[in-house]
């Protein structure tokens, strides 16, 4: 096994300067590129390669990351992606711990605290979750971010999140220069902290266009990957009551699933009703016509994650950061300007569904 004794020899330096160079530790001395350069290439043609255990029994810590919480999502993917790239990029491993339920949750924390980590990502828990996590934490000085879906931020914990309220407020506004008033919201029963902002985006945006209390039209349906009847049944009598000419939904998933039941009662997107989609999948752009959304940058959430993590890993005492991501409004084909013939053919449907 090669050791930084022999890596100094040949190097021409100090072994406490290898030992600085090749585990990334802070230092007032200076150390030039081009030394910082040979150590390494030195490193890398004897083969050596870092004892983490060693390492962790030294330090009472390790340079792994976890990642608690639910991971099962079409998005998870791309965030893990851009936590994996931070975390690689700064010499620092991931360990992944998906969890559905509180028991799975405090195992995870434990293991965690075990395994003596060096931080830990968490992702859509509850508030009793959170705090399960944090307890179990507390005395091994193990740092907690909060990663977008998690409804509860204890204080003094990072957090970062997608701008969801302000890209609710794009897409309102956008319908709005469209020419529309009667715009739906149509959002799931999912008590998620997420959820709320962009209800209440879409509520300001109503409200800041004019828009009276009446014109503020809500429906919630399941999370169902399935589309149930009564839901379909829900969702045609939401747009044809209210007769409406557009519908901002909560998910891309739920944009699709109304442009389903809109088009079986014979309504053209967008020439009767123009839909908008929130999260900006990949499929929305496959959709037909293709979807018109409000794109998260789920990646980037999960680089900027790891990146507060480490840094609190690195310097206990650093601030705690409220991260927020920009959204983007992508425009696409199920939005168009209404026409009162779309008005139209949703009050003779709803005079035909009185009928029955």
């Amino acid at each position: 096994m090669v050791t930084m004794k022999e890596i100094a020899l040949k190097s021409g330096v100090t072994q406490p300067t290898v030992s600085v160079v090749l585990n990334n530790k802070k230092t007032t001395v200076r150390i030039s590129p081009v030394t910082r350069a040979k150590i390494l290439a030195t490193a890398e043609s004897m083969g050596y390669r870092v004892n983490e255990i060693a390492r962790s029994v030294k330090t009472g810590k390790t340079n792994t990351i976890g990642v608690i919480g639910v991971l099962c999502s079409f998005h998870c993917m791309e965030i893990i992606n851009g936590i994996s790239e931070t975390a690689s990029a700064r010499n620092c491993t991931l360990k992944l711990w998906p969890c559905s339920t509180l028991e799975e949750v405090k195992s995870a924390a434990r293991k965690c605290a075990e395994q003596r980590l060096g931080g830990v990502i968490c992702r859509s828990l509850t508030e009793e979750e959170l705090t399960a996590v944090q307890t179990e934490f507390k005395q091994f000085g193990i740092p907690v971010v909060i990663l977008v879906g998690s409804g509860f931020i204890p204080d003094g914990c990072s957090s970062v999140n997608s701008g969801e309220f302000d890209g609710a407020v794009k897409a309102v506004e956008y319908l709005r220069h469209l020419g529309h008033c009667r715009i739906g919201y149509v959002t799931t029963r999912y008590s998620g902290k997420f959820n709320e902002r962009r209800l209440n985006g879409y509520i300001e945006a109503m409200r800041r266009n004019g828009g009276q209390e009446k014109s503020i039209q809500v429906v919630e349906i399941s999370n169902n990957d399935l589309l149930p009847e009564g839901d379909k049944i829900k969702l045609l009598a939401f747009i044809r009551r209210n007769r409406l000419t557009a519908c901002f939904c909560g998910a891309d998933s739920l944009a699709m699933k109304v442009a389903y039941v809109a088009e079986a009662a014979g309504f053209r997107i967008p020439e009767d009703l123009s839909i908008v989609g929130f999260g900006g999948t990949d499929y929305s752009a496959f959709a037909n016509p293709p979807l018109t959304t409000v794109h998260e940058s789920f990646r980037e959430m999960g680089r900027q994650a790891a990146r507060v993590l480490i840094q609190t890993m690195e310097n206990p005492n650093f601030p705690a950061e409220k991260v927020e991501i920009a959204t983007e409004l992508v425009i696409r084909s199920t939005c168009a300007k209404p026409n009162l013939n779309s008005i139209s053919k949703t009050k003779q449907g709803e005079r035909n569904e009185t009928q029955r």
